[in-house]
């Protein structure tokens, strides 16, 4: 099944009871990176994931792609190291909470 929707339209088609609805805008690549103030890798993630921030990070949430949290960190520093060894394979979405108020969000291969 295909569906196509203009640019600002969703739609939600199920049969099953949802507890909870998360809707992920898309950006195209040039605009993640003109905003991005950290740098994050490896990616493909090993068992460490980096994180250098040009200022303090306050928060680390890793999603799965179905949006359940997988990780909370809130060690707050600039450089970080995230310990993802219990991570199975697959693609998550990584949220980074600035502490001037930005969030990020980067893709994750592990």
């Amino acid at each position: 099944m295909e569906i196509t929707l203009a640019a600002g339209e969703f739609a939600l088609f199920t049969d099953q009871k949802l507890e909870e609805v998360w809707l992920v805008s898309s950006i195209d690549e040039g605009q993640m990176e003109e905003s991005t103030q950290t740098m994050v890798f490896p990616n493909p993630v090993g068992d460490e994931l980096h994180i250098k921030a040009s200022q303090q990070i306050n928060a680390v949430q890793i999603y799965d792609i179905n949006g359940r949290l997988i990780l909370r960190s809130e060690e707050q520093s600039v450089n970080s190291v995230l310990n993802l060894s219990a991570l199975q394979s697959g693609f998550y979405l990584m949220q980074i909470e600035l502490a001037d108020g930005g969030v990020e969000y980067h893709k994750l291969q592990k």
